[in-house]
């Protein structure tokens, strides 16, 4: 659609809609779903993304969170990291009683990846799996997540 303009150069023609598999690539094992789903659209550069996990149960591994399967690399540009934001939670990243600093993480996509990675707020330190309800014994957890990055694709 051109609005009224004829310059080929403001053509909207670049969009997607999708579907991906997001996938716990690190920081678990033994790894058990109930639904992995995850939906993007693409506009241009600009990749928006939903991410529903819900697990049935896993092992923690001594290594950080990675949730890996993001549809596109992104944008491999200094100072270009993008991030989400947690929609829903059941207690997937805290078996602590009260409130936690892995109640809220921070959650990034580092530039040149297809994974997003969970950091405690208060002081930016990786979170690992055998440090989270889910790598402690939890089952049936959910994890629902939004968030967008830039990618080259």
């Amino acid at each position: 659609a051109l609005g009224g303009e004829t310059a080929t150069a403001n053509r909207f023609d670049d969009y997607e809609e999708g579907s991906f598999t997001p996938t716990l690539e690190q920081g678990y094992t033994s790894i058990t779903y109930n639904n992995q789903n995850g939906f993007y659209t693409k506009i241009g550069d600009l990749v928006t993304f939903r991410i529903y996990l819900y697990v049935q149960g896993a092992t923690g591994a001594a290594a950080d969170i990675r949730i890996g399967g993001l549809p596109f690399t992104s944008r491999n540009t200094t100072r270009n990291w993008s991030g989400a934001y947690l929609t829903y939670t059941n207690g997937f990243m805290n078996h602590e009683s009260g409130y936690s600093d892995k109640d809220s993480p921070t959650w990034s996509i580092s530039t040149n990846s297809t994974f997003i990675t969970p950091y405690k707020h208060h002081n930016g330190a990786a979170i690992y799996g055998n440090d989270t309800t889910l790598g402690t014994g939890g089952n049936n957890m959910y994890l629902l997540l939004q968030g967008m990055y830039t990618t080259a694709s």
